[in-house]
């Protein structure tokens, strides 16, 4: 592996712990609180991840096999088959804070596009040809260049999850209460920087001064989506007075 394909996947690795522990961390606080939107939000915020966890892996094998990472196919379908489970989890948090009367349509709407996205997913990795211009190509080990449905698809996403991010957070902006008011503001900044850095990462060409910047904003958004669910006491006493 050159220097890039090291720096790629050890970054993917930290942000994808990262989230999962951040996820892991608000789901237990379901069994306290009972509140279902945090149960969603919990294994979004794990889900959210997913197109970094076939550079992580790819990455993992590589070291373990001396060399050799995911072939295409893996790597392209690991990396976008939780995608419509996000969509619907994320949803489903929405739903229980807004649009309840529309809840059932929203969910049909989102499960429906999730199928859709599945079977265009293996129909287009089962042929080499429609994998390379609908799917994408790798660039190296622990990178990929998505084309076709799924670079429409992914950057949907990215703006979708800003959207509902930020109906979410002013929900919690809106409150009377500082703690509340102060985790929204939390919860809208780590659904922009995870746009920020998103689009960055598959806009701008990788190298050894990009990737940490890139990485580290991503790995800074799962903190801030910490914050807006669990705020640390210290913390809390810094910003409120």
């Amino acid at each position: 592996m050159d220097i890039n394909s090291i720096l790629n996947g050890s970054l993917s690795l930290v942000f994808v712990i990262i989230s999962t522990i951040v996820g892991i961390i608000i789901i237990s606080r379901y069994f306290q609180y009972r509140v279902k939107t945090i149960l969603y939000m919990g294994f979004a915020i794990i889900l959210i991840a997913c197109p970094w966890w076939s550079s992580t892996v790819s990455f993992l094998k590589a070291l373990i096999t001396g060399g050799s990472g995911l072939t295409d196919t893996q790597y392209l379908i690991l990396g976008n088959i939780a995608i419509p489970g996000f969509h619907i989890l994320f949803t489903a948090a929405l739903t229980e804070l807004k649009f309840e009367n529309k809840k059932r349509i929203l969910m049909a709407i989102v499960i429906i596009i999730a199928i859709v996205w599945e079977t265009l997913l293996f129909i287009f990795s089962s042929n080499e040809y429609l994998q390379e211009t609908q799917l994408g190509i790798l660039q190296g080990i622990t990178d990929v260049e998505y084309r076709g449905f799924l670079q429409i698809g992914l950057t949907l996403t990215i703006f979708y999850i800003l959207f509902v991010g930020i109906l979410i957070s002013r929900e919690s902006i809106r409150s009377d209460q500082a703690i509340i008011k102060l985790k929204g503001k939390f919860l809208l900044t780590s659904f922009i920087l995870f746009t920020i850095g998103s689009i960055a990462d598959s806009q701008i060409p990788l190298d050894f001064i990009t990737l940490p910047i890139i990485r580290f904003i991503l790995i800074f958004s799962s903190i801030c989506f910490y914050f807006g669910f669990i705020l640390p006491k210290w913390l809390e006493n810094l910003l409120i007075k």
